[in-house]
């Protein structure tokens, strides 16, 4: 899911959008810096929240159609259970991946390649 979250962000930057996607030039011809910002801080954290609201859904019907839950509370056991895996997965991924940058950027300062 990191890999996913990386690539929506970097799909709905703003250069991105004004450059890739058509009818999205007035996005560039309008020269807003207001419009920017709200295009680079809140589109990525909106569809990421729409994509993390749509796991519960995506793992019931996992959990009813290849588990083959029966009750409600299996079901919803499933689901609680999943979920704790995602969020652990996800908290794990993107702590180790800030501290993998963290270190390279440090390393790379230190041997004066980058600063």
């Amino acid at each position: 899911m990191f890999i996913v979250t990386k690539l929506i962000v970097v799909f709905l930057h703003y250069s991105t959008i004004t450059a890739e996607v058509d009818g999205f030039e007035w996005l560039s011809e309008s020269n807003n810096s207001a419009l920017a910002s709200f295009v680079n801080g809140y589109l990525p954290v909106v569809t990421i929240m729409g994509l993390i609201l749509l796991l519960p859904l995506v793992f019931e019907f996992i959990g009813k159609s290849y588990e083959f839950r029966k009750t409600k509370s299996g079901l919803e056991t499933s689901v609680m259970n999943r979920m704790f895996v995602y969020l652990l997965a996800n908290i794990f991924v993107t702590g180790k991946s800030r501290l993998v940058s963290f270190f390279a950027r440090f390393i790379l300062c230190t041997i004066d390649l980058i600063c």
